[in-house]
């Protein structure tokens, strides 16, 4: 929506494309009823850990699916918003940047309504705009936009 608004300068994608709002929701609803079931299944595991190790351990196969699953999204909405940017005639640089906000803004627009540091600015651990802006760019150059 910020990407169409501001980039492209038309109407949100999702009011022609309703297949996003449904997955959208579906995903959102998923995730609301497991995420309490995923944070007490690790606590459990990291527990059960720390009493056979003797050591709790920070980084567990549950945060690498967690950190999967993220990439994953991050690329698949890099390369949605790179291809709306080619749908809309734009130049493969302009197409990039469209790329790389469909992907981060979201959450730039959670950190800033809750009030917190927004992570893509403010992160030493995680770093998310190059890599979305270096996937909207291969996939453009792959395709040959």
């Amino acid at each position: 929506t910020i990407r169409d608004a501001i980039f492209l300068s038309r109407r949100p994608f999702w009011t022609e494309e309703t297949e996003y709002v449904w997955m959208g929701v579906i995903t959102g609803l998923l995730t609301f009823f497991a995420w309490p079931r995923v944070l007490e299944w690790q606590k459990e595991r990291k527990r059960e850990r720390s009493e056979r190790d003797g050591k709790a351990s920070e980084y567990d196969e549950l945060d690498a699916t967690l950190d999967t699953f993220d990439a994953v999204g991050l690329s698949t909405f890099a390369i949605i918003g790179a291809q709306n940017g080619v749908r809309a005639g734009m130049p493969t640089l302009v197409s990039a940047i469209c790329g790389m906000a469909t992907s981060t803004f979201g959450g730039l627009t959670r950190d800033v309504l809750c009030g917190r540091p927004v992570r893509i600015v403010h992160s030493n651990a995680e770093v998310y705009a190059a890599p979305a802006l270096a996937g909207a760019t291969t996939y453009l150059a792959a395709k040959g936009a």
